[in-house]
C-alpha cells in the first residue's frame, strides 16, 4: 500500500511537467506590457527581456493562449500576486524559470527614465540591488527594445536631466543659423539629446547634456562653417 501512495504524486508531477515543457510555436513578443501591474497574456506570446514579466502584479494566461518562457529566461510576477495559467505554459528546459519577486531598472536621476542598454534585474529578497536601482513599475515607460525610450545620460537629478533619445547625424550649431560650428568635433555624429525640441529658422534644433539646443540635422544645414558661431 505504501508504494501505490507514493506513486501518486509521482504521477502527478509528470503530467504537470509534460505540460510545461510540451512544444509551443508561440514566440512573438508580448506587446503592451506595462512598466508596473499586472498582464493578461491577450496573444500567444514570449515576454522579450532576459529577466522579465509582470512587477507589482500577477500574470495571467487565459484559455486559448500560451506563454513561453525561452532557455536562460526568468519570468517574475509581484509578491502578493499569482500566476493563473488557463490556457498553457511552456517552459524551456535549458535554464528557464518562474519567480515571486521584484524588477528593477537603474535610474540614477531618478527622472522615471531607465539608463540606456541595462535590463531589469532582481533579487531573491525583492529589495533594491544597490544604487540607483528603481522599482520597474516606477519607470514612466517601459519599452527595453527602444533605445528612444531608454535615458542615454542616466546623471544628476530631476525631470530636467531626462535624455532619453540617441539620434544620428546631429552637427553642432550654437547660434542657430543653419551654418555649422568649426571643428570635427562639430561634425555630424550620434548624440545624447534630451526631451522636447525647438523652432528655429524653419528647422529643428535638439537639446544636448549641456542644457542648451545646440544641434541641428546635417540635412538641415547650409553649405560651410560658421566662423562667428556666437552669432547668428
Amino acid at each position: 500500500m505504501k508504494s501505490k501512495l507514493t506513486l501518486y504524486p509521482i504521477i502527478i508531477f509528470a503530467f504537470f511537467a509534460a505540460a510545461l515543457f510540451s512544444a509551443n510555436d508561440a514566440h512573438a513578443a508580448c506587446g503592451s506590457v506595462p512598466a508596473g501591474g499586472s498582464y493578461t497574456v491577450n496573444t500567444s506570446c514570449a515576454f522579450g527581456g532576459t529577466i522579465d514579466g509582470a512587477d507589482n502584479g500577477g500574470i495571467l494566461v487565459p484559455a486559448g493562449k500560451s506563454l513561453t518562457v525561452n532557455a536562460g529566461q526568468t519570468i517574475v510576477w509581484g509578491p502578493g500576486f499569482s500566476i493563473q495559467v488557463v490556457g498553457q505554459i511552456a517552459i524551456n528546459s535549458s535554464g528557464a524559470k518562474l519567480r515571486q519577486t521584484r524588477l528593477w531598472l537603474h535610474d540614477e536621476d531618478n527622472d522615471g527614465y531607465a539608463k540606456k542598454d541595462t535590463n531589469s534585474v532582481f533579487t531573491r529578497s525583492g529589495s533594491s540591488p544597490g544604487s540607483g536601482w528603481r522599482l520597474r513599475s516606477a519607470m514612466q515607460t517601459y519599452e527595453f527594445w527602444n533605445n528612444a525610450k531608454r535615458d542615454c545620460m542616466d546623471t544628476g537629478s530631476g525631470s530636467q536631466h531626462v535624455y532619453n533619445e540617441d539620434l544620428d547625424d546631429l552637427m553642432e550649431d550654437r547660434d542657430r543659423d543653419r551654418y555649422k560650428r568649426p571643428g570635427s568635433g562639430s561634425n555630424a555624429a550620434r548624440r545624447c539629446v534630451g526631451v522636447g525640441a525647438v523652432q528655429s529658422n524653419g528647422k529643428t534644433y535638439y537639446k544636448g547634456t549641456s542644457g542648451n539646443f545646440d544641434f541641428l540635422r546635417s540635412g538641415d544645414k547650409l553649405a560651410g562653417d560658421d566662423l562667428d558661431d556666437g552669432n547668428a
